[in-house]
């Protein structure tokens, strides 16, 4: 590594001429500007109605979710039994 080092160094310093002066100038180019043409029609009901049926999707998914991970009323047998003492004391 250090060998490379030192090579690119003594390359450098013996044979590449760094006077900016004796180097010849080239003509600086600008690039043509680029024109892009977008046809406006209006508002797009299709992708309207890409987007109202993923929301949709991902709607009924959240509830779907929640109805499943949600605990299940009728294995709660503390309230099922409050519930029919209060029956059976009336």
């Amino acid at each position: 590594m250090l060998g490379l080092l030192l090579l690119s160094i003594v390359a450098s310093a013996t044979g590449a001429d760094n006077d900016p002066s004796h180097r010849p100038m080239a003509e600086p180019t600008t690039p043509s500007p680029v024109v892009v043409r977008v046809r406006d029609s209006g508002f797009h009901w299709a992708d309207a109605g890409v987007g109202a049926a993923a929301m949709l999707a991902t709607t009924l998914l959240a509830l779907g979710v929640a109805l499943v991970m949600r605990p299940d009323r009728r294995s709660n047998r503390g309230r099922e039994s409050a519930s029919s003492a209060r029956r059976e004391g009336s």
